[in-house]
């Protein structure tokens, strides 16, 4: 089944992984950098949300998202001695922000910003990148973007393939500064409008059988209305299905907005809007990502292809 594009987006939020455990990048210049990328980010686009990832002592993960630039700078102040030195998490920071891009994109697309920071090859084992590897090809069908700045003085890195790989999967790019007061050129040339970013047509993408599960679990079923709900759909506007005429297609509703819908109204919406799966679809009111009866949906499609022989 192939991945249809989503509409226009209209907000960006841009995350950074600081899988920093070494000195050669120095806090001071860290922020300042950070900083003024930031300042040049709100400049592409206001409204522009932040969020970072970093790894404590012992491997604990800490994470804010959708936060106001002040806020993401001065907790990096507060956080970076406390930092993990000497190693690097790169597949689990990355697990963790994609967790986070899944959670969030169930109600509330945006343009996904990933920027990695990275001064230590991972020493994980291939498992741990091959698990990444499928998430990633995942993420890049919920507007996600991954940038990597490998940081340090070699040319060469053994993780340099498996970078790039995942940067080039999410129309990112893999940078390598090896002078540490040329970074903040190299973090400011990643600057993007978000209509950079929309104006990006990837070719098709598919879902694979076995990936099934994994995009119904991101969905929610559509529920029962309360009392007090609206009975009109709001795909026909009317309160008895146009479609099938009849009273006992109840009026459900998202559980995100309360937005009602008739089966046949649903199905066939979702079937022309659907994110990938014909009885997956975005709520039309509020984005919310719903499912329908796979059943159903699949026998409407059955009469549909019958109905053209």
């Amino acid at each position: 089944m192939t991945i249809n594009r989503e509409k226009t987006l209209e907000f960006k939020e841009v995350m950074f992984y600081l899988d920093l455990s070494t000195d050669f990048l120095k806090k001071k210049a860290l922020v300042k950098s950070l900083k003024s990328f930031i300042e040049g980010n709100d400049k592409a686009d206001k409204g522009s949300t932040y969020g970072f990832v970093i790894f404590r002592k012992g491997k604990e993960v800490f994470s804010i998202y959708d936060k106001e630039a002040p806020f993401l700078l001065e907790k990096i102040e507060d956080i970076w001695e406390e930092r993990e030195e000497g190693a690097s998490y790169f597949e689990n920071g990355l697990y963790e922000t994609l967790a986070h891009v899944f959670k969030r994109s169930r109600t509330n697309p945006k343009i996904n910003r990933i920027i990695v920071l990275s001064d230590t090859p991972s020493t994980q084992s291939e498992d741990y990148h091959t698990a990444l590897y499928n998430l990633v090809l995942k993420a890049k069908n919920f507007s996600t973007f991954i940038d990597i700045i490998r940081i340090g003085e070699d040319k060469f890195y053994e993780d340099d393939v498996k970078l790039k790989v995942i940067t080039s999967e999410t129309f990112g790019g893999t940078l390598y500064c090896n002078d540490s007061k040329q970074f903040s050129n190299y973090l400011n040339s990643l600057i993007r409008s978000k209509s950079e970013f929309n104006m990006i047509q990837s070719e098709a993408s598919k879902i694979l059988d076995d990936e099934h599960i994994f995009y119904e679990k991101l969905a929610t079923d559509l529920i029962s209305l309360s009392p007090d709900d609206k009975i009109n759909c709001i795909l026909c506007e009317q309160e008895i299905c146009p479609i099938c005429e009849a009273f006992s297609d109840e009026v459900h509703k998202c559980y995100n907005c309360n937005a009602p819908y008739h089966s046949c109204c649903a199905t066939e919406y979702s079937i022309v809007n659907n994110i990938g799966l014909p009885y997956i679809f975005r709520c039309p009111q509020c984005s919310a990502i719903l499912k329908l009866d796979k059943d159903f949906v699949d026998m409407i499609l059955e009469e549909k292809s019958e109905s053209k022989t």
